[in-house]
């Protein structure tokens, strides 16, 4: 007999297309706004230093939501269940918000109200994209017990994250050119049409995610009675998480780190055009989704923890690889060795888009001695408080190692030296995972 609490194939594919929406209004909106708003020809709505400091107040919202509406979310009681009504009313303005952030006569004023409607526009992006995405999180552990199938939802979201970073990185830049009256030339008038078009397309994978997990809306535990202070308490307990939590980011500080320097590896290590950038993450991608099914079985045979392990190890050795690259001992053209470093990583990149997801739902299922449970979101609100404060803690390293040891050609020092931070930050993850964290297939707790 089949099991009531097992997923069906339907119920994986389309919890996973929400992610696709989460991915393109992300990506879009670090990829596209900065330049929207102060390009480096024609008119400049806001200087890009305000803009700057404005995104940083955009990331403190990000950041301090993440807690309160896992919390809000784990103790809400309502006939749709504790995660469906966040979903449900924050997918139109969060699609509408998108939007308007690109929306020239949105900004109309002095520079000082453009200021203030630009701060007001990204506090409410960043309060609706934690809206929905952290409930959406918290329905791998809702959904069921099982470790097959939190391991297929968390393989299926990443598989759309991927679909949405390719409309993002792709499709976007293509409509903006299309709508342009020359084009190549900036154009402001051709972002109203193209931003309507993906804020829709958000909207559409959104209401698709909802409507095809509709049915299991009220799966999951009870909700959680404690407030946040007294949840965040209880988390904490939780030995095995306080691990994953920082041996996790750490490996993320690691990725984050070479992230934001690819375009460096590219032009100055590598020699290319900055527009090879897109072939080498697009070959990363292809690898990386090519690598989701093999990462998903290998985790179902041997855990989740030796996974980790694995990517981190891999991460690691290619991190090592960067500085050098176009070194003549690696028999190696700049070109080759880099490609060859970016194809490789879609392997780890693939384990760390599938796995964290998993793990944080296995590990919301602690107790304390006591019977009392902290909730699940709570959760994964506690590791994205953290991830966002690595994120900004490592670009802020980025730019230093640039600007003290050089990134160009004839200084690459601060390029190469990321490299080698982010190799000892994976292998320090991995240290943490082998000698701290249990082995899930024996059991958590």
């Amino acid at each position: 007999m089949t099991d009531p609490r097992r997923l069906s194939l339907r119920h994986v594919v389309f919890f996973g297309t929400g992610n696709t929406g989460l991915s393109i209004v992300n990506i879009v909106l670090q990829t596209w706004l900065l330049y929207f708003l102060a390009p480096g020809v024609g008119r400049v709505l806001i200087p890009a230093s305000y803009v700057g400091a404005v995104w940083f107040f955009g990331r403190v919202v990000d950041a301090a939501a993440d807690p309160l509406i896992a919390n809000w979310s784990d103790r809400l009681t309502s006939r749709h269940g504790r995660r469906m009504p966040f979903l449900m009313y924050s997918t139109v303005p969060l699609a509408l918000v998108m939007f308007l952030l690109f929306w020239e006569p949105v900004y109309a004023g002095p520079l000082a109200v453009r200021v203030l409607i630009l701060a007001v526009l990204l506090g409410s992006f960043y309060f609706l994209f934690t809206a929905w995405a952290a409930p959406y999180y918290g329905f791998i552990p809702d959904f069921s017990d099982d470790r097959a199938d939190r391991l297929n939802m968390a393989t299926s979201s990443a598989v759309f994250n991927l679909v949405g970073t390719a409309i993002a990185m792709i499709a976007a830049g293509k409509l903006i050119d299309a709508f342009s009256e020359k084009p190549g030339v900036f154009d402001p008038g051709a972002f109203t049409p193209s931003m309507g078009i993906l804020a829709f397309i958000t909207a559409l994978s959104f209401a698709l995610c909802i409507a095809g997990i509709f049915s299991l809306r009220n799966r999951g535990g009870a909700p959680a009675g404690e407030n946040l202070w007294r949840t965040m308490g209880m988390v904490f307990q939780n030995k095995p998480y306080v691990v994953y939590l920082f041996a996790m980011n750490i490996f993320w500080g690691g990725f984050v780190i070479i992230n934001v320097s690819v375009p460096y590896y590219v032009t100055v290590l590598m020699g290319q055009p900055v527009g090879f950038t897109a072939a080498a993450l697009g070959a990363t991608m292809g690898v990386a989704v090519l690598a989701f099914p093999f990462i998903n079985y290998f985790a179902k045979r041997f855990g989740n923890r030796y996974t980790v392990i694995g990517c981190s190890g891999l991460m690691g050795l290619l991190l090592f690889m960067i500085p050098f690259i176009g070194a003549p001992f690696t028999g190696l053209s700049p070109t080759a060795m880099g490609m060859v470093i970016m194809v490789i990583a879609g392997i780890p990149i693939a384990g760390l888009f599938l796995i964290p997801n998993a793990m944080v739902a296995d590990l919301s299922d602690f107790r304390l001695p006591d019977g009392r449970k902290p909730g699940e979101v709570i959760y994964f609100g506690v590791q994205g408080l953290l991830q966002k404060f690595i994120i900004g803690v490592v670009t802020a390293m980025a730019g230093v190692l640039f600007d003290v040891f050089g990134s160009s050609p004839e200084r690459p020092l601060g390029i190469q030296l990321t490299g080698y931070i982010g190799g000892v930050l994976a292998f320090f993850s991995v240290y943490m995972f082998v000698r701290h964290y249990p082995d899930d297939r024996k059991g958590l707790f």
